[in-house]
């Protein structure tokens, strides 16, 4: 398992524990990839999984190029699935140390939808 695809999993793990619903992992489609979507507190969640060796060089890794793909893939979702409250975006910049320890940076509404 790759440290992205494990570090996903860690989240999703976390976020079950916490009772939150995941509507979707991995969301594709032609214009993109979302990592997880979850539904909590009547708020659609888009969430962008980054992890490196550094929590720095995560966060920074959701570049411009980057939420633009997240947001055109949200819309997609929007187009498909029916929801009528909130949205946002959030990044789970994500780290592990040497003893499989992991850290997680979460920043929420990192981004809105109507960003350039």
């Amino acid at each position: 398992m790759t440290l992205g695809a494990a570090a996903e999993a860690w989240v999703a793990a976390q976020l079950r524990a916490r009772g939150v619903q995941i509507r979707a992992r991995n969301y594709r489609c032609r214009l993109g990839e979302i990592d997880l979507i979850i539904e909590h507190q009547n708020t659609l969640i888009f969430i962008e999984v980054k992890a490196r060796k550094q929590l720095e060089r995560a966060r920074a890794s959701v570049d411009h190029h980057k939420r633009r793909k997240l947001r055109l893939t949200a819309g997609h979702y929007l187009s498909r699935f029916h929801w009528e409250g909130d949205c946002r975006f959030d990044v789970a910049a994500v780290s592990s140390d040497h003893d499989g320890n992991w850290r997680c940076d979460w920043t929420a509404d990192a981004f809105t939808i109507d960003e350039c």
